[in-house]
């Protein structure tokens, strides 16, 4: 039977090449290219200078997957991606571009294009290309039903409307939109709000229209950026939490992701399949800054917040703050979530924490299920608690 979006995907080259594709401009590939690989809209500086080069080149294509092989060498890229295998490279690519899990006979006709010895970087500038240009008529696709037409529909139109909302957030945005903190760009106040800005976004054209109609209203505030963090009138103790390196962050990844490349035999809560690897959010970094520390601090160990000065979620609120207070603290929108957290004397190494969640059954299930798509997770230490360190990992899907 011809099914899925394996069809869609293949004959995308042939359909630019007879004039039956969709016109993209040179700025939706690379946008398109900034949201495959971390999920946020371009700054100012890097859409000119590709830009530039791609009118200089005259061959846009050629471009694009320059680009494509510099984001491919990125330390959080490798971090991410560089132990899986072809077909769970092609299942992770398949999740970011699109906001869905593959098809079987799509995952098959990428990963054998890898297996064959194409560049991941090559395969996730054909992808993002086919993904934003195939034009989805039944003229183009006879082959495919109704049904497959409108699932490909859907994910064209998610694609579409993230890099609507990323060029108009570097374009209404212009030089706020660049990162300052280029050592640690991760960090940066302008990276955040380059993913925050693209959050929500789904098929519907008024998910799209909603965010470009705030980026204009905040354009003329004396700090957009702000605005988009939900920083502007932000107070507290927050500027407690330190800044990782990117070091960190991929020892991090690594120690999760590792982990979830394998099956996992999580006992009670059952066996649990390899499952695609969790991107890093900031935003969920220091939620679970914040509860390690107050665990650490109160001396406490619990999932809800000790409800002291520690606790400066709840705090806030009023109250002794529970996993989805710390995550929306820190303007996470969340359409799922989950936390574990580890403590002990010896517990000094992320390996060592995730490890002990492995042999816990219901956190070894937390870590391996594919519901969640990001992670942040953060350690802090306090010789005169019980168990001196202290753990959290925070799972969410935006």
């Amino acid at each position: 039977m011809h099914k899925k979006i394996l069809v869609i995907l293949y004959l995308s080259t042939l359909l630019t090449n007879i004039g039956q594709a969709r016109e993209v401009s040179i700025e939706t590939q690379i946008q398109g290219l900034y949201i495959a690989y971390f999920n946020r809209a371009a700054d100012k500086n890097g859409l000119d200078f590709w830009r530039s080069r791609a009118v200089q080149s005259g061959n846009n294509k050629t471009i694009l997957k320059e680009l494509s092989a510099g984001f491919s060498n990125h330390p959080t890229f490798s971090a991410t991606y560089a132990h899986l295998s072809n077909r769970a490279f092609v299942e992770a690519i398949y999740h970011n571009v699109l906001g869905k899990e593959g098809d079987s006979n799509g995952i098959d006709f990428w990963t054998e294009i890898l297996n064959r010895g194409e560049s991941r970087s090559n395969v996730v500038s054909d992808f993002v290309e086919a993904s934003l240009t195939s034009e989805l008529t039944t003229t183009n696709f006879p082959h495919l039903s109704a049904s497959d037409l409108a699932i490909a529909q859907q994910r064209q139109d998610l694609i579409t409307n993230k890099t609507l909302v990323a060029k108009s957030f570097t374009t209404l945005l212009g030089s706020y939109s660049n990162i300052e903190n280029t050592s640690h760009p991760e960090n940066d106040p302008a990276y955040l709000a380059s993913i925050t800005i693209l959050a929500d976004i789904n098929e519907e054209v008024s998910s799209a229209s909603e965010k470009i109609n705030y980026l204009s209203n905040i354009i003329n505030s004396s700090n957009p950026i702000s605005e988009i963090n939900g920083t502007a009138n932000q107070g507290g103790n927050d500027n407690l939490i330190p800044v990782l390196s990117s070091e960190e962050i991929t020892i991090y990844l690594n120690a999760i992701n590792q982990a979830r490349a394998v099956q996992q035999d999580c006992h009670s809560a059952g066996i649990f399949p390899a499952v695609s690897p969790l991107l890093w959010n900031n935003q969920l970094y220091q939620a679970a800054y914040e509860h390690s520390y107050d665990l650490a601090t109160s001396n406490t160990f619990s999932h809800t917040g000790s409800g002291t000065a520690s606790d400066w979620t709840g705090v806030a609120l009023g109250k002794s703050s529970s996993p989805a207070d710390r995550i929306e603290h820190y303007h996470y929108h969340w359409r799922g979530y989950g936390e574990n957290i580890a403590a002990g004397t010896f517990t000094n190494t992320a390996t060592i924490a995730v490890q002990q969640w492995l042999d816990s059954d219901g956190h070894c299930a937390n870590l391996m299920s594919s519901n969640h798509t990001e992670v942040g997770m953060a350690m802090v230490y306090n010789a005169s608690s019980t168990y001196t360190y202290y753990w959290t990992q925070n799972f969410a899907t935006p």
